[in-house]
């Protein structure tokens, strides 16, 4: 099992203020020495295990102090979901850095906030966790994009549900049927199919129906794709899948720069396979599973979720 200190050690993770601490830095032959302001934090205790969260409870802390300018150091992209969703509570100079060495880059949220609006900008959160973040899978055959289209068209309704998961422990009832509506309009954006049983119905019909001109064709069996045989009726059953790959609940990913074949690839020394999670280059890597051809080919790929806002 891989510990909390061991997780942590390859992240940068930090929340800089300026024009409130004076934070010198010398460099000495032996260490660094430091010297703060000493600022008492005693009322930032937290029981909260995610680095992610405890980031913005810092930021909101520091915006309190009057700081005037923030950057939040994170290369997650739900730390930057979550500093858009509390922007109304950090400084207007609040900024999140991402990359390391000459692909560092600095972005402003405030342009983000602004071109989001304020339904938006409250469905954020609960967007990104439906559709696939660090702790839940993503939609087969569906990038940030095309869900991100989708919901740019949803109904009010539609992004009220999502601001609302994660308010209460029980989902409502109202707001499982407008994200199941949403997820139907994701597969099928003109259907009149309100629930994901009819539509796994529907794209399974679908694919029958392209084989009109076969004599014999050689159509796979409803109980290998999600469903189950039920006396006379089928019934789709629950994904049987792991919801994430191995090496997301193992923690491990590698920052390996070569073809990550020897043991000096973390991955490839716990016998896992490489991820995007990883920092090695795609196209150097040898140690990835070769992708299969997905639901809408290039539709599919990964993409960060700035690139649709």
């Amino acid at each position: 099992m891989i510990t909390f200190k061991q997780k942590m050690s390859t992240r940068s993770l930090c929340v800089s203020i300026l024009h409130l601490t004076s934070l010198s830095v010398r460099k000495t032959p032996r260490r660094p020495e430091c010297k703060s302001n000493k600022l008492s934090v005693e009322h930032l205790t937290s029981t909260q295990l995610e680095a992610d969260t405890r980031l913005l409870l810092h930021t909101i802390d520091a915006t309190e102090r009057r700081a005037t300018s923030l950057s939040i150091h994170s290369p997650d992209t739900d730390v930057l979901v979550l500093a858009l969703w509390r922007f109304a509570s950090l400084c207007d100079e609040t900024s999140v850095v991402v990359g390391t060495g000459d692909t560092r880059r600095s972005i402003p949220l405030r342009p983000l906030y602004d071109s989001l609006g304020g339904q938006l900008g409250a469905a954020l959160p609960g967007f990104d966790a439906f559709t696939g973040c660090d702790q839940t899978g993503t939609i087969c055959g569906k990038s940030k994009v095309s869900c991100r289209n989708t919901l740019s068209k949803a109904e009010q309704q539609v992004l009220k549900a999502f601001a609302s998961l994660g308010s209460s422990a029980h989902v409502q009832d109202d707001v499982a049927m407008r994200l199941e509506l949403n997820m139907c309009h994701l597969y099928a954006p003109s259907t009149h199919i309100t629930t994901v049983k009819e539509m796994r119905w529907f794209l399974f019909s679908k694919k029958h129906w392209k084989e009109c001109g076969t004599p014999c064709p050689d159509i796979p069996l409803p109980t290998s794709h999600g469903w189950v045989q039920d006396g006379n009726r089928l019934q789709a059953v629950p994904a049987i899948l792991l919801p994430a790959p191995k090496a997301v609940f193992e923690l491990i990913k590698c920052g390996w720069k070569g073809s990550c074949i020897t043991m000096s690839c973390s991955c490839k020394n716990h016998s896992l396979k490489c991820t995007d999670m990883c920092g090695c280059f795609a196209t150097k890597c040898e140690n990835r599973n070769v992708e299969e051809d997905s639901i809408e080919g290039e539709d599919s790929d990964a993409e960060d979720l700035l690139s649709c806002l």
